[in-house]
């Protein structure tokens, strides 16, 4: 098995690991609601085909501090000029306000 590991980082691009070790934090900086923010001027850092695409679950998202699952969120893909997230605030149990903090960490480019 340590030689099929080995096999599969030697395809790896620099650009690869890259995209693997990226974990960056971001504030939102709008929130519509009760149930979206978005971060403007970001994007999603995407692979190459060796990976998996980047989905939801690459990303933590936090509430004044609080984790929010990211099975209760979901791209808004209709934005232009950022990424939006709306968040299934009936299962989360309370709905976002204008001076809440959000942030997520994750896969952005």
């Amino acid at each position: 098995m340590a030689n099929a590991y080995i096999n599969i980082a030697q395809e790896l691009s620099p650009s690869d690991l890259l995209y693997i070790n990226t974990k960056k934090q971001l504030q939102a900086d709008i929130i519509t609601v009760p149930d979206t923010f978005i971060f403007t001027g970001a994007s999603i850092s995407n692979p190459s085909s060796l990976l998996p695409q980047t989905t939801i679950a690459n990303f933590e998202f936090y509430v004044n501090g609080q984790n929010v699952p990211s099975s209760l969120a979901q791209f808004d893909d209709s934005y232009i000029g950022g990424i939006s997230v709306t968040l299934n605030t009936g299962s989360l149990g309370y709905s976002l306000e204008t001076d809440d903090e959000i942030t997520a960490i994750g896969k952005f480019a």
